[in-house]
C-alpha cells in the first residue's frame, strides 16, 4: 500500500522513484529519490520513502 501511495505522490510533486536492487553495500536494496531540483537520496524502504516525501513537501508549503 505505501508503494502505491509514495509513487502517487510523489508524481504529483514531480519527485521520481526508483527502486534500486541488492547489492553489497545495500543488501536490502534501496528507494532512489530524485527531487525535482536534481538532488538525490537513498531511502532504506518504500513506507520510509511515503513519510520522506510527506516531510519534504508539505513542510515546504
Amino acid at each position: 500500500m505505501s508503494k502505491e501511495q509514495a509513487k502517487a505522490l510523489a508524481e504529483r510533486h514531480g519527485y521520481k522513484l526508483r527502486r534500486v536492487a541488492a547489492s553489497t553495500a545495500y543488501p536490502n536494496g534501496y528507494v532512489k529519490v530524485i527531487a525535482p531540483d536534481g538532488s538525490e537520496t537513498k531511502l532504506p524502504d518504500w513506507s520510509y520513502t511515503l513519510l520522506w516525501l510527506q516531510q519534504r513537501i508539505f513542510k515546504s508549503k
